[in-house]
């Protein structure tokens, strides 16, 4: 399986609501976020991509350092919008 490097074309920003995520075959599971970080992004053929970050569970929102929210080098789900497929397994961020 390849590689696919994506770039952020956004920069992540904070959400909250209800964010379902998805299993290996891009199904919903049980599985929900109440807050997260997110970002568009593409790839080289121009596929679009919504990356998910979940919040750290010891970061202090209060604080307002964004930078300890999550871990921003491994996001939690990388979904590919055309298709629907879970690609976080495959999918890199180029920085």
């Amino acid at each position: 399986i390849m590689a696919i490097k994506i770039n952020l074309t956004q920069d992540a920003y904070i959400n909250s609501g209800e964010y379902r995520l998805h299993t290996d075959s891009g199904k919903p599971s049980a599985w929900a976020l109440r807050d997260w970080y997110e970002a568009a992004a593409t790839d080289s053929d121009g596929n679009e991509y919504r990356v998910i970050w979940a919040l750290r569970d010891d970061w202090d929102a209060e604080s307002g350092d964004e930078a300890d929210a999550c871990d921003w080098d491994n996001p939690t789900e990388i979904i590919r919008l055309d298709t629907g497929d879970n690609v976080t397994s495959r999918a890199k961020i180029e920085w």
